[in-house]
């Protein structure tokens, strides 16, 4: 059963909807369509049934966009609860020149915008880049004329993304009565560093490392070199053997000589270094003969090997 209030309401709202119709008498005549869909609509909304109020007045206004139209609009909405569209429309209304708002019916209009205030709430979004992709819930949002958009009560999902900048998602519940900015900053891509980078420039051509055949001669001259060397040592240790040997001769003909053990000591030592000297100068010498013949071929095996003999090291010719 409908309440007193209610019936009161429904006829104070009736009359102003009427009010609107018998005030175009100065106005431009409308088409009888016209006129028939804006009494239906109000018969409707009197009879609170107001989907069908609603959408009688929308056919209403796309014949003929007016501010009394906008107003049935706004004020169908807030009765089905749909606070963002009573806002949008009472708004309208006010602003609307065509077909203006009586006095009455714009201090009425003006009391309900602020009631559909208390159930909606409007942001300012800025985003960085400008150029950004706004979305909410999904859809790209209607902008009021002031630059903001307005959300209904609940939960509500605001995505912003561009081209090479990380996209920004946030959750937001909306109470009733806000009125704020909202600012994003997308931070931009990090690309990733090649896994081989081209160089942009050729690279200089490197000369070929040496080969041992550049250094071969060099090589055989200090095996000469260091035979030569061993070949005067011997020759000098050789001139030494030779000189200890008179002297040990002299002595053991001399009945008073008295450093023959000195002399048969150096006489060993010198015949010692003349044969081990002569020795390594012939083994030298044969190993540089040897690697002089086969200067014309570097990949040839060494000819001499080294390795450990206790605590010693010994070499022999490899053929």
């Amino acid at each position: 059963m409908i309440s007193k209030n209610a019936w009161v309401s429904s006829i104070t709202v009736s009359a102003f909807l009427f009010a609107s119709i018998s005030a175009r008498a100065a106005d431009q005549p409308d088409t009888p369509q016209y006129h028939s869909l804006l009494a239906d609509a109000v018969s409707e909304y009197d009879a609170r049934r107001f989907d069908e109020a609603r959408a009688l007045f929308r056919r209403a206004n796309d014949l003929s966009p007016n501010a009394r139209t906008l107003r049935g609009i706004g004020m169908a909405s807030f009765e089905l609860r749909d606070y963002v569209e009573a806002y949008r429309a009472l708004q309208a209304s006010l602003a609307d020149k065509r077909k203006p708002l009586t006095d009455s019916q714009r201090r009425q209009v003006e009391g309900l915008l602020e009631k559909t205030k208390a159930f909606t709430a409007h942001f300012a979004i800025r985003t960085i880049p400008l150029d950004a992709t706004l979305r909410v819930d999904g859809d790209v949002p209607v902008i009021d004329g002031d630059g903001r958009i307005t959300l209904g009560l609940g939960r509500h999902t605001i995505s912003v993304d561009a081209i090479g900048r990380i996209a920004e998602v946030r959750d937001i519940h909306v109470f009733g009565g806000e009125n704020r900015d909202l600012e994003f900053r997308l931070r931009l891509v990090e690309q990733p560093l090649p896994a081989n980078p081209t160089p942009t420039e050729p690279l200089p051509i490197q000369p070929p490392p040496a080969t041992d055949n550049e250094p071969h001669s060099n090589h055989v001259g200090w095996w000469f070199a260091g035979s030569g060397a061993l070949a005067v040592g011997a020759v000098i240790a050789g001139v030494a053997w030779y000189s200890r040997e008179n002297e040990l001769s002299l002595c053991t003909e001399s009945t008073t000589c008295k450093n023959q053990s000195t002399l048969e000591s150096e006489r060993g030592l010198t015949r010692g270094l003349t044969i081990g000297l002569a020795a390594g100068a012939v083994g030298i010498g044969v190993v540089g003969a040897i690697m002089w013949a086969k200067k014309d071929k570097p990949d040839a095996p060494p000819t001499v090997a080294c390795g450990p003999a206790g605590k010693s090291v010994y070499c022999r010719l490899l053929f």
